[in-house]
């Protein structure tokens, strides 16, 4: 049974609409450039606005200046390794990638320590003072404040230079008589191992990096910036071999992850269509005439998810990847939808389909806009993904079989 194909005036309007249609899609496409606003930030997925003080926390551990830190390890033969070493430290240095580097050794704690102890006001009188107002507050005490902090600071001095650890601080004392260091020290107790002799075949770098390291420009800038100091320091010694660890390596590897996820459900999602299409029609290359509508859909998607946010998170992909499956049924319920009788029009076959269509369509695209109504921001992109590819799909699904001459597939008899 040959079915009929749609009218020449039909089937003319039918190509400029779907023409047109892919031509704006692709205008537009190319103004918003996509390739800029895909995100692979997890810090994308929780709302700007959120209040909840777990979330909140996250975010705030994201941003902090201790995510941006890069743990370096040189290993190699002794004799080279602090040649090996500094010439890792100069190569991150001049790469401009990062705010500061330095090497762990003793000389880099005695820095540090001079650096805290000339600071120390600033770095540590604020906590200082916290935890006096609060021992204050808990003393219930009548006495002003002023009067009681400096009784407290005589007793809690007198008290400390009766102690065996008054001596490691008899040179500081007269500087120090709030007994911010001590009490400072007292807390690093658990980190003395930091101040053990580095290991012989060892070597320690520390290494600040710029930006956002969630950010995907910042991961590929700092991995290639470190490349540069593994060869740096190979040429100062050879047989050294650097590694390194940090928040910036585990976002670029949950972005590979991600990436690989997105072709993988892809492929499956593929496979399936293909294998029922082979298992239950009698001309399976001629379903391949499917493909055009698949390709509109996804491209209407694409351009409604790119002009109604700004950015977009790469998960979005990963669900919409299942719109595959999904985006295809439109095109088969029209193509195998046998005439009624030899030579039927396609317009008339088209209105006796078009409103369980509509009703099914319908239905499913409100309930994937609905979704935009969520606090998620990945919810609401995948709404209107997936909505706006359906939506697509539909009316790309009419007007594509309009061109066929015979606009029907046979399916096999079980």
């Amino acid at each position: 049974m040959k079915a009929g194909a749609a009218s020449p005036g039909g089937r003319r309007l039918a190509r400029w609409l779907l023409a047109g249609g892919c031509a704006a899609a692709l205008a537009l496409l190319a103004l918003r450039r996509p390739w800029l606003r895909i995100s692979s930030n997890l810090l994308d997925l929780i709302p700007a606005s959120e209040t909840e003080p777990e979330l909140a926390l996250i975010r705030g551990l994201a941003t902090d200046r201790q995510s941006r830190v890069v743990l370096i390890a040189l290993d190699g033969p002794p004799a080279g390794l602090d040649a090996a070493a500094a010439a890792a430290a100069g190569a991150l240095t001049a790469s401009g990638e990062f705010e500061e580097v330095a090497r762990m050794d003793e000389g880099s704690f005695a820095s540090a320590g001079r650096a805290i102890f000339e600071r120390r006001l600033d770095l540590l009188l604020p906590g200082w003072l916290r935890e006096r107002r609060e021992e204050y507050r808990r003393s219930g005490q009548g006495a002003p404040w002023a009067a009681w902090l400096a009784e407290r600071t005589a007793v809690r001095l007198e008290a400390f230079l009766g102690t065996p650890e008054a001596l490691g601080f008899q040179d500081l004392i007269a500087r120090d008589p709030l007994l911010l260091l001590p009490d400072l020290a007292g807390r690093l107790q658990g980190m003395a191992d930091l101040r053990a002799e580095p290991s012989p075949d060892r070597r320690l770098v520390w290494a600040l990096a710029r930006g956002d390291v969630l950010a995907r420009g910042t991961q590929q800038a700092v991995a290639a910036a470190l490349d540069g100091a593994a060869a740096a320091a190979g040429r100062a010694a050879p047989g050294s071999r650097l590694r390194w660890t940090g928040v910036v390596r585990l976002a670029s590897r949950s972005r590979a992850e991600i990436q690989s996820e997105i072709s993988r459900l892809n492929l499956l999602s593929l496979a399936a269509v293909l294998l029922v299409t082979v298992g239950c029609v009698r001309h399976p290359l001629r379903a391949l005439l499917l493909a055009p509508v698949l390709a509109v859909a996804m491209l209407g998607a694409w351009t409604a998810v790119m002009l109604v946010f700004a950015r977009v998170h790469v998960l979005v992909f990963v669900i919409g990847s299942l719109l595959c499956g999904v985006a295809i049924d439109y095109g088969f319920y029209i193509f195998l939808q046998p005439p009624r009788y030899p030579g039927e029009p396609y317009r008339e076959k088209l209105g006796r389909l078009l409103r369980p269509l509509l009703s099914s369509s319908l239905t499913m695209v409100f309930g994937f806009f609905l979704l935009v109504a969520s606090r998620l921001p990945l919810i609401r992109e995948a709404g209107v993904f997936i909505g706006a590819g359906l939506t697509t799909a539909l009316f790309a699904s009419i007007a594509w079989f309009a061109q066929l001459k015979n606009p029907f597939l046979e399916t096999r008899a079980f």
